[in-house]
């Protein structure tokens, strides 16, 4: 079920305790974004030139890995 309304292409989603993190190349390159499982407002985690990928977040979703180039 798509849970964004954006017509980029989102992808890597990791789940943790009703929160969503995912990888989206809307802004041109590879940025994370969060919002609720449940859906609703989309929160912009990253904001550089380089691509941030394959998001992971812990079980307690505490802590967010991912990787950057």
């Amino acid at each position: 079920v798509r849970l964004t309304t954006n017509t980029g292409d989102e992808q890597n989603p990791t789940v943790a305790r009703g929160t969503v993190v995912f990888t989206s190349y809307r802004a041109g390159n590879a940025e994370l974004f969060s919002m609720p499982l449940v859906g609703g407002a989309e929160t912009r985690l990253t904001t550089t030139t380089w691509n941030e990928t394959d998001p992971a977040l812990s079980r307690d979703g505490t802590r967010l890995a991912f990787i950057s180039d």
